[in-house]
């Protein structure tokens, strides 16, 4: 930022308007991010490879799923407020069989 450049910060009317729009727009794009989950010695972890940094913990299946549906949230809101890139979900999953040896 060039030196003598005052940063703009919006009133409370326009950022409730920003805010309302990205809400209905981000309701409207739902995108499905592939989630990791994978037992620890104490519950479960889950990440998402689309979303570096973006992880959960949880005692049960279910609560590291609410868990993580709340930290992607969490986390494009995070991107969206500070101007970030929302990046689309790019990897899948399969299952490949093999013989044991």
């Amino acid at each position: 930022m060039a030196s003598g450049t005052k940063l703009k910060y919006p009133n409370r009317r326009e950022l409730g308007y920003a805010q309302r729009i990205y809400r209905d727009h981000f309701r409207s794009q739902a995108m499905k991010y592939l989630v990791v989950i994978e037992p620890t010695g104490t519950g479960f972890s889950a990440y998402s490879p689309d979303l570096p940094g973006c992880v959960s913990t949880g005692r049960t299946r279910d609560e590291v799923e609410r868990n993580m549906q709340e930290a992607i949230e969490f986390h494009l809101d995070g991107l969206h407020r500070n101007g970030l890139e929302i990046p689309e979900p790019r990897t899948y999953s399969t299952y490949v069989e093999a013989q044991q040896a």
